[in-house]
């Protein structure tokens, strides 16, 4: 599949140039990037952490638990 980015000129540059002292091309460096990001462990990532975690909306029935014990 064929798929098109924005990259910041001077990242890309820096890019190109890595590439090309590395003898590989942009698009082995980003399918593995992509890759290894995509076959993490959940665990290392704090925004997966949260997704987790109890919703937002759970801590406004504190309030009525308070209520409740009252």
């Amino acid at each position: 599949m064929k798929a098109s980015i924005d990259i910041p000129d001077k990242l890309y540059r820096q890019l190109k140039a890595k590439c090309a002292l590395e003898g590989r091309s942009t698009q082995e460096v980003a399918v593995n990037l992509f890759e290894t990001w995509v076959h993490e462990e959940r665990a290392e990532h704090p925004a997966e952490q949260r997704a987790v975690r109890s919703p937002d909306w759970f801590g406004a029935l504190h309030g009525y638990a308070v209520h409740a014990d009252g």
